[in-house]
């Protein structure tokens, strides 16, 4: 504090209206102070998408007692005309803020999403920062404007065309970083969901195989008991059997017990009108 005294400060993050923020502030007060036993001092980031909503304070009164606790709060939307002026700073928060922004007023507009995006993500490579804030903004941004796939490798694909064309970017310069951030992280992702497509299609094929396994041995089971139970069997049943169903297979297993004839075994199995 300005007086050089400790005190406890607590930053509240609300991207969307909630008609208990203001009491949730006044309970997080009472804890940290109880918990720390120090002033708070309490300040409410709104980042939600309206003009109007701006809670500052929280009051309770019943018989005849009462407690009301003051926060300051920050609008976001209030800086949504200096948007320019956020995205050439080189203040991480103000970067970010920026970026938020943008988000809210695309979020209905999935292309001019992607340019908005593109010019973010522009900026960074052209400004001057070290490594670890680039790859925790670029992740911010992914984060704040998701995409579809296409248009999310489209974008990455453009931010590579960037890079080839900056002539003066050699491999100590920030810019040639930030691509190897970005395409490590790319290669990375695309070897995980190629591992987990790859896992889902062995799988899938492994079961349909396994089923089809069991089926067969299933046909082999039934044509062996019909040909205990009646004798010589015709030549056509063999394929019949094959084509059958494990379902048909089953009923024709379960026939054999209260028929006299294979043909009423394969009427009551279906496999014949």
């Amino acid at each position: 504090m300005a007086d050089g005294k400790p005190a406890c400060l607590h930053v509240e993050i609300q991207c969307c209206r909630d008609n208990c923020f203001a009491e949730r502030m006044a309970i997080y007060r009472s804890r940290l102070h109880d918990r720390f036993a120090m002033p708070v001092i309490g300040i409410a980031l709104l980042a939600d998408a309206g003009l109007r909503w701006r809670p500052d304070n929280y009051q309770e009164e019943r018989a005849g007692c009462s407690m009301s606790v003051q926060f300051r709060i920050i609008k976001l939307m209030d800086l949504r005309n200096r948007i320019d002026e956020l995205t050439t700073s080189q203040n991480v928060a103000e970067f970010a803020a920026a970026a938020h922004l943008l988000a809210l007023h695309t979020r209905r507009s999935p292309e001019r999403r992607k340019t908005v995006k593109f010019r973010l993500l522009s900026q960074l490579l052209a400004e001057n920062w070290k490594v670890r804030e680039l790859s925790d903004l670029r992740q911010i941004i992914d984060l704040m404007m998701p995409m579809p796939r296409t248009w999310q490798t489209e974008t990455t694909m453009d931010i590579y065309d960037l890079y080839e064309a900056d002539q003066h970017a050699d491999k100590d310069s920030f810019a040639y970083m930030f691509w190897e951030l970005t395409d490590r992280r790319g290669r990375m992702k695309g070897r995980a969901e190629g591992l987990a497509e790859g896992l889902a299609e062995g799988l899938a094929e492994g079961l349909a195989e396994g089923r089809a396994q069991a089926q067969h041995i299933l046909a082999e089971l039934v044509e062996q008991q019909l040909a205990t139970r009646f004798g010589s069997l015709p030549l056509s049943l063999h394929k019949m059997l094959s084509d059958a169903s494990q379902e048909q297979l089953e009923q024709l297993a379960l026939a054999l017990l209260k028929v006299r004839t294979l043909d009423d075994a394969l009427v009551i199995s279906g496999l014949i009108a």
